[in-house]
């Protein structure tokens, strides 16, 4: 593992736009050591006989059949449009 030096944690810094003091940057230091050896040792656990899942609760999509239907007033939708030019919706520009 890449030990993490002052040089390291000031261009971060900077890159981030943090004004970081000296000894902000030494207890930085060792927190981010900490965390990537608690990393690390993750890669030793034997995840061999594990099951894969995606969620950590057991849910489920619940989807419903599309049907289609027919609308018999289109005047109505078009009454509330905030504009309209004929039967179509007015809408504001994007590109």
């Amino acid at each position: 593992m890449k030990k993490i030096d002052t040089n390291f944690v000031k261009n971060i810094s900077n890159l981030s736009r943090l004004g970081l003091t000296d000894n902000e940057i030494t207890l930085l230091i060792n927190d981010l050591e900490k965390m990537l050896s608690y990393v690390s040792s993750l890669n030793n656990i034997d995840t061999e006989k594990s099951e894969t899942f995606s969620h950590v609760l057991d849910v489920a999509n619940i989807w419903r059949e599309d049907a289609t239907s027919s609308f018999s007033s289109p005047e109505k939708i078009i009454e509330n449009a905030p504009e309209h030019y004929g039967n179509y919706i007015k809408v504001p520009k994007i590109i």
